[in-house]
């Protein structure tokens, strides 16, 4: 089933980031060493999650995203396309593949980066 799975906030202190944010359960953390990041994946009591990135050099994928726009979302994600599903709806949709498949450590699953056309920056979880 496809379905939206998180929204993925790029931040500069994900501690002080989440103090912010009422009724989050933290569901995982990890210490990314392909995206360069910590990260920690969050879940509000509706079972809606968000990601939060924290760049942890300029070697990161998220680290220009910081310098450049500061705090704020960074990319929707969904999960539930094949690959060839995937390259399909790039296609179809004139989107850009920046990235992947990739691990992510986060999901211990693979991951495509792409942009819309309207530059928006989605990620596929397969």
């Amino acid at each position: 089933m496809k379905k939206l799975h998180h929204i993925g906030y790029v931040v500069e202190d994900i501690d002080d980031f989440k103090k912010s944010l009422p009724s989050m359960s933290t569901i995982a953390v990890v210490n990314d060493p392909i995206q360069h990041a910590r990260i920690e994946l969050l879940a509000s009591e509706q079972g809606s999650y968000i990601e939060l990135i924290e760049p942890a050099s300029p070697d990161a994928f998220t680290w220009n995203f910081l310098k450049k726009k500061g705090q704020g979302p960074h990319h929707i994600c969904y999960e539930g396309y094949s690959q060839d599903e995937l390259n399909s709806l790039f296609l179809e949709k004139k989107m850009i593949k920046l990235r992947g498949p990739i691990p992510a450590v986060l999901f211990d699953r693979q991951v495509i980066f792409a942009m819309s056309r309207t530059k928006c920056i989605i990620e596929f979880i397969l």
